[in-house]
């Protein structure tokens, strides 16, 4: 993971952990960090068809955003391209355009689901407070799920957090030599995407 996101996910992950007895029971998901590379997508790019996986299984980011519409989006927004997904525990998805180094272009994906949509907005809450906290400066994002904001973690980086219905996570992007004012609208194209794709979400 690159260091750029830490900050984004340390506040993430402290905030879903202290929830976590809101989330919807599932059985735990034994992924291990494997490199793979999209050959076979499972939708055209930019389509809004949800992931087979439904409700009763754990969230797989890989699945739900396929490397390619990752790439599509990249593209289509900043001219920028990835090509290898790699899963983690939880769900989680990042990915990058090199498979060795330092990556020139970086999107990590992280949502999680909860009992309830009042779990899900008081996390997402609790997320926004935690980062204004840490002195972060955030932008209210309009038509990204029910709520979103964005912030700026670095010189090159740029994150929507949101959240819908029983959902709550955020986008992350990172792009060597861009301006994080220049790599925001893939983030909001990115969140936007996810929030279309999640499983038994209303469109």
């Amino acid at each position: 993971m690159h260091h750029t996101f830490r900050s984004s996910f340390v506040i993430l992950l402290l905030t879903t952990a202290a929830a976590a007895c809101s989330r919807t029971d599932t059985p735990a998901v034994s992924q291990t960090a494997s490199t793979s590379v999209s050959t076979s997508p499972s939708a055209s790019p930019g389509t809004s068809t949800p992931a087979s996986a439904g409700p009763d299984l754990p969230l797989n980011l890989c699945t739900v955003m396929p490397v390619d519409v990752v790439s599509h989006a990249l593209q289509s927004q900043i001219g920028k391209s990835v090509s290898i997904a790699t899963p983690h525990v939880g769900g989680m998805c990042d990915y990058k355009d090199v498979d060795k180094g330092v990556p020139g272009v970086e999107v990590l994906i992280d949502f999680t689901r909860f009992r309830s949509a009042a779990d899900a907005t008081t996390s997402y809450q609790n997320v926004k407070k935690q980062a204004a906290g840490m002195g972060l400066a955030l932008a209210d994002v309009p038509g990204v799920g029910d709520e979103a904001y964005g912030s700026t973690d670095s010189e090159e980086s740029y994150g929507v957090k949101t959240h819908h219905e029983l959902y709550m996570g955020q986008v992350n992007v990172h792009a060597q030599g861009m301006a994080s004012g220049a790599i925001r609208p893939a983030a909001v194209e990115l969140a936007k995407l996810t929030v279309s794709r999640l499983p038994g979400a209303a469109q």
